[in-house]
């Protein structure tokens, strides 16, 4: 949808597929943390774009991806809560707010920046004020993906009430434009989007949900046998998982089934069996995945 035919379309697709080795090669190699990761959360959230039930402009959707793409590059290991002050870079560079995710925006924008991505820069954005606009897109999408931050929650929860719950046909009227009311509704739709897709684990069949959650405990147990933790993730695994099933993931997937459809039927449904299996099952995973992370025997989480 962004390039046409011939052989500009083939020089375009060329700068793309650069651009992705690259961003590819700025991750980490943490069991979670990682492109395969990133490279799931773009998948999930291009299928869920597929059915939704607004027009999101060619442009727009790239931003998107390309954020899904770049929200976890360099990332250290632990989330924003956790960065201790050995990351004293992260935690006063960006005023301790959604650390790791603005370092990750400005080390793709750098690459993004390139001059070898001249062209690409240019069918995206013609004019610097696109360019603007896309920038603060692409930024605005990464931060959504700061799960945990209740400051952002609540406005992301205000911004769905406000459009999907409050809105008045009074709210169409010359007081606001169409097209104005449209962008606001596409812009907390998109965040809601990329939210869900960072959360894809969750959504996902359960032996999906158990291999991630396994590599997300992994490398939570490895920073806090390196010292970067203070308590044992082991010992509030069960209880912070129900807590974001019950909290985050099952209010996020009831939104996400009312404008991504039928996709979203679907996981809405894995999201809740999986909550369900977690209750019966998780102390009994907890305990497997710390005995194999320290070595005590070897299980299969699936």
């Amino acid at each position: 949808q962004l390039i046409s035919e011939g052989e500009m379309s083939k020089k375009l697709i060329l700068q793309i597929q650069f651009l992705v080795e690259a961003i590819s090669s700025m991750h980490m190699d943490h069991p979670f943390h990682n492109f395969e990761h990133a490279f799931h959360i773009a998948s999930s959230l291009s299928k869920m774009l597929d059915q939704v039930d607004c027009e999101i402009p060619p442009v727009t959707r790239f931003a998107a991806i390309f954020a899904a793409l770049i929200h976890e590059i360099d990332h250290p290991g632990l989330d924003n809560e956790h960065l201790s002050s050995s990351h004293v870079v992260l935690r006063e560079g960006y005023r301790r707010k959604s650390m790791t995710q603005h370092h990750a925006f400005e080390l793709a924008w750098i690459i993004f920046s390139d001059k070898k991505y001249q062209e690409l820069r240019s069918r995206l954005c013609p004019t610097d004020d696109s360019l603007a606009c896309f920038r603060q897109l692409v930024l605005d999408c990464v931060i959504a993906t700061d799960v945990m931050n209740p400051i952002l929650s609540a406005a992301r929860k205000r911004r769905w009430e406000k459009v999907f719950e409050s809105a008045t046909p009074d709210d169409l009227d010359s007081s606001e434009s169409k097209e104005k009311t449209n962008r606001r509704r596409t812009t907390v739709i998109l965040e809601h989007l990329i939210l869900a897709a960072h959360l894809t684990h969750t959504l996902q069949v359960w032996s999906f949900y158990i291999d991630w959650n396994n590599r997300l405990f992994t490398e939570m147990a490895a920073a806090y046998a390196e010292g970067k933790l203070e308590k044992d993730p082991a010992d509030s695994w069960f209880d912070n998982e129900l807590m974001l099933f019950n909290n985050v993931v099952i209010p996020l997937a009831t939104k996400i089934q009312e404008i991504v459809r039928p996709m979203g039927k679907e996981l809405l449904n894995h999201a809740e069996k999986n909550r369900k299996l977690w209750k019966i099952e998780g102390k009994t995973k907890v305990e497997g995945m710390r005995a194999a992370f320290t070595g005590e025997k070897r299980v299969h989480f699936a």
